[in-house]
């Protein structure tokens, strides 16, 4: 695919020629083409889904390959003409039932034929006319193909195509399991639920209502991978939970890579659900989560749910449980009794260390924590109780 990087290798004076340039119509222009292409590559993802066969499938994800250069070529030149990113919004509706999208997107690439081919004759730079006039022969070149198959799929419609793919979204681990994961994501109307929890992964689907966040966390010692199926967002990372440095917009298909132990969070921006399925190894939830809204997740991780039978399950593991994970600090607690460390001192450094692993540290992270605090002075009290 071509990228913005090499867009900027092979014109080394294009940069500094549009800073120059202050044609605002033209700006606009290529902003309207940016939404089309965003719009359109959302639109052919759902097409695709519900393509009656593989080879309309294939052709239709093809035709997205095309729309997703386009619109970095054109992220490109708008970010070089205005010295601005722009903005993405979905600005076209795609029908939800087959025959009818393929139509619209007939109707929509013949017009994008005409609107690319008036963009080329306005420009004056012949980089930005050969970009819209080889993007309007790419999209002359879609417009016959979904004509075809409006065409051939009289009958076909968004139903039935979900009727037949109606996937019961439950936690099916730890057995071996294949699923359309798409198809799962998409199908998902809980703000989580577990699809497969193993002993050392666990797949979780969510929905995020519009305007609606995961909420801002860390996972200290484990990575996290989340894909976007539908919708669009924002993502934020950064080391410190004030300092969320790192901001990118996220649509269909994007695919979020978060570092251990750093701070993140995911809202949703459009006007639908955000679509989206996460990966945790190890799994971070019990067998069989279900959390219908956010504030059920949020009351399970404070959490008093109920496990199997009367055990009670907090944050996901059982009274026994959290004695057998946290025995590491009460062995390192009984050493400090032994080196003769005041109680006082004791009690301070193992409640933090509690605290800490309630907010998802382990416990020899949080020991590792407390103890930093207590050595660098961050905490003055901690050296304060210990000097006792």
């Amino acid at each position: 695919m071509y990228s913005n990087e090499d867009f900027y290798n092979y014109h080394p004076y294009y940069n500094g020629y549009f800073r120059q340039t202050n044609d605002t119509q033209l700006a606009s222009d290529i902003q309207k083409a940016i939404n089309a292409e965003f719009s359109a590559i959302a639109c052919y993802e759902k097409l695709a889904n519900n393509a009656p066969t593989q080879d309309e499938r294939n052709k239709i994800l093809e035709i997205q390959k095309d729309e997703r250069r386009h619109l970095e070529e054109f992220s490109g030149i708008y970010t070089n003409l205005t010295g601005r990113q722009p903005t993405y919004k979905i600005t076209e509706e795609c029908p939800e039932k087959y025959r009818a999208g393929i139509e619209f997107a007939f109707k929509d690439e013949q017009e994008a034929v005409d609107f690319y081919l008036d963009i080329a004759d306005k420009a004056q730079d012949t980089f930005i006319k050969e970009r819209f006039r080889r993007a309007a022969a790419d999209e002359q070149n879609h417009a016959v193909w979904f004509l075809l198959y409006f065409s051939i799929n009289p009958k076909v419609t968004h139903t039935e195509r979900q009727v037949r793919n109606k996937i019961e979204v439950k936690d099916y681990g730890p057995k071996p399991f294949v699923v359309n994961i798409n198809e799962a994501t998409k199908q998902n109307s809980t703000y989580r639920t577990a699809l497969w929890t193993g002993k050392h992964l666990q797949v979780t689907l969510m929905s995020l209502n519009v305007g609606e966040d995961i909420g801002l966390e860390i996972h200290p010692n484990l990575d996290q991978f989340l894909r976007i199926e539908e919708g669009q967002g924002i993502v934020q990372m950064g080391k410190r939970m004030d300092n969320l440095d790192f901001v990118r917009n996220v649509y269909d298909d994007s695919a979020i890579m978060i570092p251990a132990g750093t701070w993140h969070n995911v809202t949703n921006t459009g006007n639908t659900p955000l679509k989206l399925y996460s990966i945790y190894a190890p799994p971070q939830h019990p067998l069989g989560t279900v959390h219908v809204t956010k504030e059920d997740a949020i009351a399970a991780e404070e959490g008093y749910g109920h496990g199997n039978g009367d055990t009670t399950v907090i944050s996901g593991k059982t009274p026994d449980e959290w004695i057998r994970y946290t025995e590491f600090l009460v062995k390192e607690g009984l050493e400090d009794v032994k080196r003769g460390i005041n109680a006082t001192h004791i009690l301070q450094e193992f409640i933090l260390m509690g605290v800490l692993v309630g907010k998802g540290y382990s416990p020899e992270k949080a020991y590792e924590t407390v103890e930093e605090w207590e050595r660098t002075g961050e905490s003055k009290l901690l050296q304060q109780s210990k000097n006792m």
